[in-house]
């Protein structure tokens, strides 16, 4: 095996290990999308994911709920900022 081939056969090698890699989490990640919405369907009567969800609370707050654990986001900081930025865009453009 010449130093050509060799370099061939080790680039080939690397481009399978990382599509082996991408294909394995895409498919992890998969299995655990249907797992859940299949759960949440016949747990909940409720379409799709029951593990990541967001929801509007109140005028300025929204409930973030991740593996059943709630966080309450204030936006008003938020909104106050994105403003600040959209009035400094605007005098500079």
């Amino acid at each position: 095996m010449n130093r050509l081939e060799k370099y061939r056969y080790i680039r080939n090698a690397r481009r399978r290990c990382r599509l082996a890699i991408i294909f394995s989490f895409l498919f992890l990640f998969s299995g655990i999308f249907i797992a859940d919405s299949s759960m949440n369907n016949l747990m909940n009567r409720k379409n799709g994911l029951g593990m990541f969800s967001i929801t509007p609370h109140g005028d300025s707050h929204y409930n973030v709920k991740f593996l059943n654990e709630d966080i309450y986001i204030n936006v008003k900081y938020i909104r106050e900022d994105i403003n600040r930025l959209k009035n400094w865009l605007s005098q500079v453009f």
